[in-house]
């Protein structure tokens, strides 16, 4: 399967940009691919290398990489275009337990270089950060395909939440900021890919769909939104927040505040605010 997976053609050019989010027209039966992971063990389960990222409930388990081990989510960047120039990109013991998702990443016509499962546990989060080696221009792409959600994940990119249901696929441009927080009871599973652009790819991306519009007003950015529009009609609360010594302190007493409001939203809707600020702030003065 790796020879196949890694021999497609990949386009010499990528002229075409996609948006920050697009899905594909693919779809996927969940319930088997679900049931293989479930029959992995508890100890498959690795903790995900970007600690800064997450609050410890961020986990995977790797299907496919550069040499065939499973014993690490990280792969560098020089490993799998070295791996994709001699096609040994290989399924690890983790992989070989699993036909039916090497099966489903078979269904992709482009060069995958690695492929994992990602685990993000209920009530946790993955910090707004970017993938800067993630750029279409440069031929790298990265493809989710949910296997398990609730209503209560909120992945955003770019500010934007991207509602993905079940046996979607969807590329996402993650070298922009993004973040991910599961708000439900139920853990989100996701097969997640890292690919070369070429020309099958770019065809997908051309003819899927954008991401549908939704109800903004429950989600966690939304409901921040709400709240600075409280607070800069209560002097009260602004000299409250004013009077906070620190940013652990700010995020904090601002979430606080809101449920006074019957407004929820969590510390990362708030740092995800003020990075997004600082980043507009900065922007204004690049010519």
């Amino acid at each position: 399967m790796h020879t196949h997976l890694m021999t497609k053609t990949t386009s010499s050019a990528v002229p075409f940009q996609p948006n920050a989010a697009h899905r594909l027209p693919l779809a996927f039966e969940v319930a088997p691919l679900v049931a293989e992971i479930n029959a992995l063990s508890a100890e498959s389960w690795l903790a995900h290398f970007n600690t800064s990222y997450h609050d410890g409930g961020w986990t995977g388990i790797p299907l496919l990489t550069a040499d065939g081990r499973g014993d690490s989510l990280y792969a560098p960047i020089r490993a799998l275009v070295a791996a994709e120039s001699a096609g040994t990109v290989r399924p690890t013991g983790f992989g070989g337990q699993c036909p039916r998702l090497l099966a489903a990443v078979a269904q992709l016509h482009c060069p995958v270089k690695c492929a994992r499962i990602l685990r993000l546990a209920p009530g946790s989060v993955i910090r707004e950060h970017r993938d800067d080696d993630l750029i279409w221009c440069n031929g790298e792409a990265r493809l989710h395909i949910p296997l398990q959600t609730n209503d209560r994940v909120e992945f955003y990119v770019d500010g934007r939440r991207i509602m993905m249901q079940t046996g979607q696929c969807w590329y996402l441009n993650l070298s922009r900021p993004h973040r991910v927080q599961n708000l439900g009871a139920t853990a989100r599973l996701h097969l997640v890919l890292d690919c070369t652009v070429n020309d099958w790819l770019i065809s997908q991306v051309q003819s899927g769909f954008p991401p549908a519009p939704h109800d903004h007003g429950q989600d966690g950015a939304s409901q921040f939104s709400q709240f600075r529009d409280v607070v800069f009609s209560h002097p009260e609360l602004q000299s409250k927040l004013r009077n906070c010594a620190h940013l652990d302190e700010l995020l904090a007493a601002s979430v606080a505040l809101g449920r006074d409001y019957a407004l929820h939203f969590s510390i990362e809707d708030v740092r995800a605010q003020a990075n997004r600020g600082r980043r507009e702030w900065i922007e204004q003065w690049i010519v």
